[in-house]
């Protein structure tokens, strides 16, 4: 068994310790669901949803706020960008990056 293969389990458990890889998972259950099919992870919340598309050229800005259990609050983008830094981290710290 590869060497990658057996670090799995402990990534997984280090992950699991990671309030913000939490958050990240109920969203990906929520979104791929429309419902969340698990009990909440985080205690974290959808707070507001927002899109505007431009008239002109069809683009289009989306916008999520999570809120957290202390009150403080998570802007979609930001949320990805620290997810994946989180993530890098992770696994840099087992060698795989």
């Amino acid at each position: 068994m590869p060497p990658s293969v057996r670090l799995v389990p402990r990534i997984a458990q280090e992950a699991a310790t990671i309030p913000l890889l939490d958050i990240i998972a109920d969203l990906a259950n929520c979104t791929k669901h429309l419902v969340l099919t698990k009990m909440i992870r985080a205690g974290a919340e959808l707070k507001s949803t927002s899109s505007t598309v431009s008239l002109h050229d069809g683009a289009m800005d989306r916008t999520i706020t999570i809120g957290l259990e202390d009150g403080s609050e998570y802007t979609g983008v930001v949320l990805l960008d620290d997810a994946h830094e989180v993530w890098e981290n992770l696994l840099a710290g087992h060698g795989l990056l």
